[in-house]
């Protein structure tokens, strides 16, 4: 198996670094060269599918109240009736 290396300076310990690029609305980790610096990679700051999963556990917690209070005012209109 080959070990990666920095294609500016055959360095082979890399880092990341966390970095907001000019102009960019977003924070990026870039993945650099431990001894030049040279960027050999980037991926994004958060962690899309953990937060996608969030939100779905989120959205289904908030379907399952919204069901309940709905079957609380049926409840509640059809002793009114």
């Amino acid at each position: 198996m080959a070990l990666s290396k920095c294609p500016s300076c055959d360095h082979r310990m890399f880092e990341m670094v966390e970095n907001e690029p000019y102009k960019s609305n977003f924070k990026y980790m870039f993945i650099q060269c431990s001894k030049c610096g040279s960027v050999v990679g980037l991926t994004e700051y958060f962690n899309v599918g953990k937060l996608v999963k969030d939100q779905q556990n989120s959205i289904d917690s908030l379907k399952k109240q919204v069901s309940y209070l709905t079957s609380l005012v049926e409840s509640v209109h059809s002793r009114l009736k």
